[in-house]
């Protein structure tokens, strides 16, 4: 189940420093916020780094879907786009791949 209050939270704290493998959701606004998220529920901060119990956190965003009509490809976008961007674009991507939002059309009713 989801964590959202202390109980929850403690439970399966407890159920971790038993063994049990435990997978759960939360909701935070990225990676390094869940450990916040979790100190700011009540959880104490030497549970929140014992590494035998804070094994493994994953972190999920949803991507906006870009308009096939207006969408530019990453090489036309380049110059409006920050340095640190285009470099791990390039880094860890195949930028033929890569599209941005384009300025919005009719078909996308100017959302891009």
């Amino acid at each position: 189940g989801e964590i959202r209050d202390l109980a929850t939270a403690k439970a399966g704290f407890t159920a971790a420093m038993t063994g049990h493998q435990l997978w759960t959701t939360l909701h935070a606004n990225d990676l390094v916020a869940i450990v916040e998220r979790l100190k700011d529920l009540g959880i104490e901060q030497s549970l929140l780094t014992d590494p035998m119990l804070m094994t493994g956190l994953i972190n999920q965003e949803l991507v906006k879907t870009l308009c096939n009509s207006c969408k530019r490809p990453f090489a036309q976008a380049k110059a409006q786009l920050p340095a640190d961007l285009i470099q791990r674009v390039e880094r860890f991507c195949t930028p033929e791949t890569i599209y941005v939002c384009g300025p919005g059309c009719a078909d996308c009713n100017g959302t891009g």
